[in-house]
């Protein structure tokens, strides 16, 4: 009798377990995703590097940067790439909506029971992140922009997936979109300012070396011809670098992002069955602790 009742308090623990994760999974927030799949080894990538072989190079052939897959993580989870993304236009799926990202995240999206979630009230303090200034408000929503970036490198090819979640597919596209494309504009302005740099050293050098052939010309000196020679080579590297070196385009876009109505969480059978299933053990062993016990004793 006291076997029988255990197993229908069980029954019905389960069952009111289930019951309740349920309801909570009901209350909770759908979240959708969108992604897209890059490629770093482009052809366009190889073909920028130059080969001087003069024996007054500055090295050009190395000025090029090859961009690991780990630091495009690196570059989507900065406070700046997320300040850019925070400012471009999203929309959700029904038209509900239509404005920047930053106002979606402070007052449209939902919370854990599917309330409206208010913007925080000190939004004009300012916070220091990587030597810029920005609200706290802007710093909260970075944390939450980081949770829902996410990239994964597949060793073998190198290829990267950018994956970007949110509580409305329409909104996912549009975030997985600007982060295709601010990506694209950061790696560019990368290498144009380091085209610039390079540029400007030439020019430097250039000046160096004619002021030492005009010193040359004047003293008479042995080393005109070196001089000479110097300065040459210099102006070739600046012809030949303005170009070759014109950075368009830093990756290949393999996968585009397009809209998943599918939802990738919260799940209505796992989650119960996984609660349900602990709950059930947890009550089990509760019940039988001292059979658990003595059989430990034993051994």
């Amino acid at each position: 009798m006291k076997m029988k009742k255990k197993s229908v308090c069980l029954v019905v623990s389960v069952l009111a377990t289930f019951l309740v994760c349920e309801i909570v999974v009901c209350c909770l927030p759908k979240i959708y995703q969108s992604s897209f799949v890059i490629s770093l080894n482009t052809e366009e990538q190889d073909e920028k590097t130059i080969d001087m072989k003069s024996a007054y190079s500055l090295g050009l052939h190395q000025t090029h940067t090859y961009w690991s897959s780990a630091s495009v993580g690196e570059i989507i989870h900065s406070d700046a790439f997320l300040h850019q993304l925070l400012q471009t236009e999203v929309s959700t799926l029904d038209n509900a909506y239509c404005g920047s990202l930053k106002d979606y995240l402070s007052f449209h999206q939902k919370g854990i029971i599917g309330l409206q979630q208010s913007s925080t009230k000190d939004e004009q303090k300012p916070v220091s992140c990587d030597e810029l200034w920005y609200s706290k408000s802007e710093v909260s929503l970075f944390h939450d922009l980081r949770s829902m970036l996410k990239s994964e490198v597949e060793y073998e090819t190198q290829f990267v997936t950018v994956t970007c979640k949110a509580q409305d597919p329409k909104v996912a596209t549009l975030i997985a979109r600007h982060t295709e494309a601010l990506l694209q504009n950061e790696l560019v302005r990368y290498e144009m300012q380091k085209r610039e740099s390079v540029l400007s050293q030439l020019a430097r050098q250039i000046e160096i070396a004619d002021a030492q052939l005009a010193q040359a010309r004047e003293t008479k000196s042995a080393n005109v011809s070196e001089c000479q020679q110097v300065a040459e080579s210099f102006r070739r590297q600046k012809i030949v670098y303005e170009a070759q070196v014109q950075p368009t385009r830093i990756f290949l876009t393999l996968s585009a992002p397009t809209v998943e109505y599918r939802k990738v969480s919260p799940s209505r059978v796992k989650v119960p069955m996984v609660v349900t299933c602990l709950v059930g053990l947890l009550l089990l062993g509760w019940w039988e602790r001292r059979r658990i016990v003595a059989f430990f004793q034993e051994k």
